[in-house]
């Protein structure tokens, strides 16, 4: 498993939020080596209870992996039909404005190029399942 594939099947384990994923990663240097660590390492990360880190240790094991691979394997698939890739937080085009905000998204879906140009430009970041007053006002502002 890759670590885009990796890093989504984290991504998927009860209690683990975009800061704790970027924690995680950030402090083992890739998605694999999360699975990789001692429950006790994890536990010793601020944020992490010893019973969360216990369940991220034996995440590979429980019944839920395989259901998060699917999740992991769905996405991608979906990303290589839509003409799109993944840029994670860690990644060197990820852009700098956004990783000083509060709570920065640990990975961007994105379809087309990013360019030096791009650091001028407004994105718009929304649901899957918008409502329609969100579709309108969306349209209006963009």
């Amino acid at each position: 498993m890759d670590s885009l594939s990796t890093l989504l099947v984290i991504s998927q384990i009860p209690g683990i939020g975009a800061n704790r994923l970027r924690i995680l990663v950030s402090h083992f240097g890739d998605p694999a080596g999360v699975f990789e660590a001692p429950a006790r390492e994890i536990a010793s990360l601020e944020g992490f209870s010893r019973m969360l880190a216990v369940q991220i240790a034996h995440f590979s094991g429980s019944p839920h992996y395989d259901e998060a691979r699917s999740f992991a394997d769905r996405q991608l698939s979906r990303l290589t039909k839509a003409g799109a890739r993944i840029v994670t937080y860690w990644d060197p085009n990820y852009p700098e404005p956004l990783k000083r905000i509060y709570d920065p998204p640990p990975f961007l879906f994105v379809r087309g190029d990013y360019t030096e140009n791009d650091r001028y430009a407004v994105a718009i970041v929304g649901t899957r399942s918008p409502s329609e007053y969100g579709i309108a006002v969306a349209e209006q502002f963009s």
